[in-house]
């Protein structure tokens, strides 16, 4: 893995092990991924894991009401939980 997917990569290991915190880790991933990577630079696999990383960082919300959360709000935490989960299985 080369260049934007590993620089991706970089950052959600950053995140996992603490490194770094979730506004620094959501501004680093959404340029990267949003703005940095060329169309058609990315695997569709690759495409797919990290648009569902940038959609879950979306919805990720400080401390979200019991009706964001039925929405699908998480917290931080979760997120870090799940973006560890995610890893296991890319």
């Amino acid at each position: 893995m080369a260049g934007n997917a590993a620089d991706l990569e970089r950052a959600i290991a950053m995140y996992i092990a603490h490194e770094i915190g979730f506004d620094e880790f959501e501004v680093l991933f959404s340029e990267l991924f949003l703005n940095r990577v060329p169309e058609g630079e990315l695997s569709n696999a690759d495409l797919d894991r990290y648009g569902d990383v940038n959609e879950k960082l979306m919805w990720t919300s400080l401390a979200p009401s019991a009706e964001e959360r039925d929405l699908g709000w998480i917290d931080r935490e979760q997120f870090r939980k799940w973006l560890t989960c995610a890893g296991d299985t890319a």
